[in-house]
């Protein structure tokens, strides 16, 4: 597989040929609608992009409990190139469109920091089981066992 571009540089071949695609699903949404949940990709970069600018400023502050209006490059690319082992990050798309990222990145054996964002509009329509159900089986497939959860009481997946 070739190596494509985006503005945030090349994606890495190699990362892209350990792309877990079994891992993908669509999943039901509460108000009857389907969406597809996948791993995050590195060529998802400009979809993140725009997926983070359709964001709240409110949402954005939830996510990382401080103000953080845009992401750099460096971000991106953080964000974007996962090890699908110890960093894992999924993105439910409506189309061709990112509106949720869900990601956990491993501290150390037993512990792990997970993060979810979802766009403004799409906020309500998940139901808990869905991220219930997936992220468990990937968590251990991952072989951690614990996470650091921090939430805004408002938080609604």
């Amino acid at each position: 597989m070739a190596a494509s571009a985006s503005r945030f540089g090349r994606v890495d071949a190699a990362r892209q040929t350990q792309y877990p695609a079994h891992w993908e699903a669509d999943v039901l949404l509460l108000d009857g609608g389907a969406a597809r949940l996948r791993p995050i990709r590195p060529d998802d970069a400009d979809r993140l992009v725009a997926f983070y600018s359709r964001v709240s400023p409110e949402s954005k502050y939830k996510r990382f409990f401080a103000p953080y209006p845009s992401l750099s490059e460096r971000d991106v690319e953080r964000f974007t190139n996962v090890d699908h082992t110890d960093r894992v990050a999924f993105v439910v798309t409506l189309g061709p469109d990112i509106v949720g990222v869900g990601r956990y990145d491993k501290v150390d054996e037993s512990e792990a920091e997970v993060a979810f964002l979802v766009e403004d509009s799409q906020q309500g329509r998940a139901s808990p089981r869905c991220c219930s159900s997936t992220w468990p089986r990937r968590a251990v497939s991952a072989a951690w066992h614990g996470s650091s959860r921090r939430c805004c009481p408002t938080t609604r997946a």
